[in-house]
């Protein structure tokens, strides 16, 4: 094992995309992990991502959360934990239909990298930090959070989080952050809001392999 995860840099779209959309994503060091966080907004909540890719190199489905009833939305993570092209790279998303937003993190190890499963939090509700647990992998592991949320105001992050993407967008809000400190063990991050509303959220992250 090495030093562990560290994050090394975001990337965002500009402004929401309707159907198959792609930006360059300007990674600092040479990536050991890629995650895509992509946010449905246009009142369904149906999947409708068929793939998405980083440089050329197609990633693996993460994990989804979906909010079916109310002000309907989904949030879908995908991830590449090896074979990861060096130096500024394309990210694709491949829609069928609908209206996003998305964001894109890479992070930095001696080696390559795998996905820790995490917490889905769907339906009504009230917001705060999950933990996400590596089960103590050697070296300190990386946690993410990214969300669809009915809050007419992008909700805050937790204590333990720092804030990469908060948009507005109108009636409801996508957020996406990462966990302060890298760490192991069962370990909180994400959002913090008190107000019941609808909720779409993922909260994974990255361990060294």
């Amino acid at each position: 094992m090495g030093d562990g995860v560290s994050h090394d840099a975001f990337s965002e779209p500009s402004g929401s995309q309707t159907g198959t959309f792609s930006w360059t994503h300007t990674p600092v060091g040479a990536p050991s992990g890629v995650m895509v966080f992509v946010m449905r907004v246009d009142g369904a909540s149906a999947d409708v991502v068929t793939g998405v890719t980083y440089g050329g190199v197609s990633m693996s489905t993460a994990m989804l959360a979906q909010d079916n009833t109310g002000e309907p939305g989904n949030c879908h993570a995908w991830i590449l934990g090896s074979g990861i092209p060096t130096g500024p790279q394309t990210v694709q998303v491949t829609t069928t239909a609908g209206t996003h937003y998305a964001g894109a993190v890479t992070v930095t190890s001696v080696g390559n990298t795998a996905l820790i499963s995490g917490t889905a939090v769907e339906g009504d509700g009230t917001l705060s930090e999950q933990n996400v647990n590596d089960g103590s992998p050697g070296s300190p592991s990386l946690r993410y959070a990214g969300g669809f949320s009915g809050l007419n105001s992008p909700p805050s992050v937790g204590a333990n989080s720092t804030s990469l993407q908060s948009i507005d967008d109108g009636t409801v809000s996508v957020v996406i952050c990462r966990e302060t400190t890298a760490g192991q063990g069962s370990r909180p991050v994400g959002f913090s809001s008190a107000t019941t509303d609808d909720r779409a959220f993922v909260h994974i992250g990255f361990k060294e392999v």
